[in-house]
């Protein structure tokens, strides 16, 4: 189909319709439209699947990401109770990452064999990922020696008043947000209360005597 295509495009239809007749060249006609409409409904089709494909593919990433930086603030209040109960950062580690994500799951787990082979604050100073903000400030708790609970604390708060503002700020863009929306809802029933009158004025004069118009 392609080959015939091909000749068509160069030679023209004349040598076409004088090989094979009239009548078969218009079926050979119609089933090459049907053909390139099909080729281009495929390409169409498969080019709206990787577009969709790839959307998807950036909306979970998104959805990971932001799942990860929840993890972090429930680890971080897992660890401070954990911590104020006594037990040690170590321990605290992995009571505190039950249940969380799996990235975060693998970094902790990824500290806890470093802690064993080179200490705990060594090991949170090194540590990078997701939690390594959270990593930093223990390490310095503990090289420095202040209270590891204390340091926890900060944190919290810190991310607490961060999650505020960025609710905040959200509630504050959401009547922008939501101008474009109710203006494509209203703007068609807003056109055809204005225009629809004069629109079939017009059509009652025009076509009025071919085609009568309620």
């Amino acid at each position: 189909m392609m080959a015939v295509m091909a000749v068509v495009g160069v030679l023209g239809w004349e040598p076409v319709v004088g090989r094979l007749g009239r009548r078969s060249s218009v079926g050979l006609a119609v089933a090459l439209a049907l053909a390139a409409i099909s080729i281009r409904l495929v390409v169409l089709l498969v080019g709206v699947s990787l577009i969709a494909w790839l959307v998807s593919q950036a909306i979970g990433r998104r959805r990971d990401n932001r799942q990860a930086d929840r993890d972090v603030a429930v680890l971080a209040r897992g660890m401070y109770v954990a911590v104020s109960a006594g037990l040690s950062v170590t321990a605290a580690f992995s009571v505190a990452s039950v249940g969380l994500s799996k990235v975060i799951e693998d970094e902790i787990r990824a500290l806890i064999r470093a802690a064993r082979r080179d200490g705990m604050a060594l090991a949170l100073a090194e540590a990078p990922g997701r939690c390594g903000k959270f990593f930093g400030l223990l390490a310095r708790a503990q090289s420095t020696g202040a209270s590891v609970a204390d340091a926890i604390a900060g944190y919290v708060d810190e991310q607490r008043e961060s999650h505020r503002l960025e609710v905040t700020e959200a509630a504050r863009r959401l009547p922008v947000k939501l101008t474009v929306p109710l203006a494509l809802l209203i703007l068609p029933g807003f056109v055809v209360l204005t225009v629809g009158p004069s629109v079939l004025e017009s059509a009652r004069r025009l076509l009025g005597p071919v085609f009568p118009i309620p």
